[in-house]
């Protein structure tokens, strides 16, 4: 137990207290530890996403002057198919994150991660970001079959998401051209690269 190895140059008073906190501190722990699920994607239908997907599509509009209600209703539809491989982060019955992929032949494409702070503000956006990013890099890196990821998360300033492609192995470059957004790829043989206006690149071999 927590606090049990200073219990030998004290009085009984303060073991009490020091044990009193210990048993205190180790539920909060792990309430804590536990705050987050991050489950399939596929067991989601669009009105589990929906309010989540408004927040971001107001988002692209403030941030990039995009309308992404084309894109949304896109996303939505495959929701309802239940064919859109992919996490969701989830407090509660709350829906806070959400990343996804798609695949073209042997390539994965991360199309999209999203998230918005915790509700008692412990864990920001990016936090739970990242987090999603790291299940989703790992599945596609043990999917048989897969020999190049890419990403271009274009919501994202450049470098913001960078250490979840760095921790699985990505390389991770300097883009040629000046934007805010979020680029990756990664395979055998691939050269880190971008559309024009990507702000990173990462490869890996």
């Amino acid at each position: 137990m927590a606090g049990a190895g200073l219990l030998q140059n004290c009085d009984a008073d303060d073991a009490r207290r020091i044990l009193k906190c210990a048993k205190e501190e180790e539920p909060r722990a792990m309430t804590q530890a536990l705050q987050f699920d991050i489950l399939d994607l596929r067991h989601f239908s669009a009105a589990h996403l929906k309010p989540l997907l408004a927040q971001e599509s107001a988002e692209w509009s403030r941030k990039l002057n995009w309308d992404y209600r084309t894109s949304i209703d896109l996303i939505l539809h495959y929701l309802d198919s239940r064919v859109l491989p992919g996490y969701v982060a989830v407090e509660g019955p709350r829906v806070n994150g959400y990343v996804f992929c798609v695949y073209e032949d042997a390539k994965a494409v991360i199309g999209d991660v999203y998230a918005i702070d915790s509700s008692d503000g412990r864990f920001s956006a990016k936090d739970i970001e990242i987090q999603l990013l790291e299940h989703l890099i790992s599945t596609l890196q043990n999917s048989p079959g897969t020999d190049r990821i890419e990403a271009q998360l274009l919501l994202h300033p450049s470098g913001k998401l960078s250490g979840a492609f760095r921790a699985a192995g990505f390389e991770v470059v300097a883009a040629t051209a000046p934007s805010a957004a979020e680029s990756a790829s990664a395979g055998a043989g691939a050269a880190g690269s971008g559309a024009a206006g990507s702000g990173a690149a990462a490869s890996s071999r």
